[in-house]
């Protein structure tokens, strides 16, 4: 199933065959590391600013059509170092699954109210509060369609 009008495909390596000769959308995940000249960003992170290699991405990185990126920090880590325009726009397009899924249903009444997808690296970390309430954290490394369960409560 497509929800952007185009094959979706899974990339783990820079090196696959034709991977930068045209432009692609990146989209779910701590994907920077993948761009390739005139790529679109909508909701991609970096994962660790302090071994993101800079020197071969900053040519790159002046080409990019950044739509949204994940959080605040990947917005701030890219306009410090590489001096680019990133729009004030986040999250995770993954997040919007359970609107395009058919199946899932998002409860009437919530029953969480402050939600944190881990990401695997963070994923034995303890209980967050922010101010008196709870956040309910969620390990990215759940099957797919349970995660999405939770973002529905």
């Amino acid at each position: 199933m497509s929800i952007v009008g185009a094959n979706i495909s899974l990339i783990t390596t820079r090196a696959q065959s034709a991977y930068c000769k045209t432009p692609k959308l990146l989209a779910i995940g701590s994907i920077f590391q993948f761009s390739c000249k005139n790529d679109v960003i909508w909701g991609a992170g970096v994962l660790d600013s302090a071994t993101f290699p800079t020197e071969s991405y900053s040519k790159i990185m002046q080409t990019l059509d950044i739509r949204a990126v994940r959080g605040p920090r990947t917005r701030q880590f890219l306009m410090s170092t590489f001096n680019i325009s990133v729009p004030e726009v986040y999250g995770d397009p993954a997040l919007l699954l359970p609107y395009y899924l058919t199946g899932y249903k998002k409860a009437l009444v919530p029953t969480i109210s402050k939600l944190l997808i881990l990401h695997f690296r963070d994923a034995t970390r303890g209980p967050t509060i922010a101010g008196n309430t709870p956040i309910v954290t969620i390990n990215a490394c759940l099957p797919w369609n349970q995660i999405i369960n939770l973002i529905l409560q």
